[in-house]
């Protein structure tokens, strides 16, 4: 009631690429490679991150998940967290197959 988001996927592209636009009433961000690029009433910053497009970093993401579910094994430790979190990512994706599918926007509640 308060926002919108929109999110654009492609394979078609001839190059992985990563950006993001956030705009508010006071200010807007930008996210292209390995920058982030805040725009305030008082001036612009720019500050360097990871390049999501980066093979390497998302890479290390899945070996970070494997030590976490491998320590969850071996302590005993029971957590949902990450099936939750792998629900949300499936009903997203399925969002974006049936927008682009239907062609129309897809609300995700």
């Amino acid at each position: 009631a308060k926002g919108a988001t929109q999110i654009n996927l492609t394979r078609g592209a001839d190059r992985r690429a990563n950006s993001a636009d956030l705009l508010g009433k006071d200010g807007s961000m930008s996210y292209l490679g390995g920058s982030l690029i805040q725009h305030w009433h008082d001036g612009t910053k720019t500050i360097s991150v990871p390049d999501a497009s980066d093979k390497s970093l998302y890479v290390s993401m899945y070996v970070r998940l494997l030590e976490e579910f491998i320590d969850s094994i071996q302590k005993r430790k029971a957590s949902t967290a990450w099936i939750e979190e792998g629900y949300l990512t499936v009903k997203l994706l399925d969002a974006c197959y049936t927008s682009v599918r239907e062609g129309k926007t897809i609300t995700i509640d």
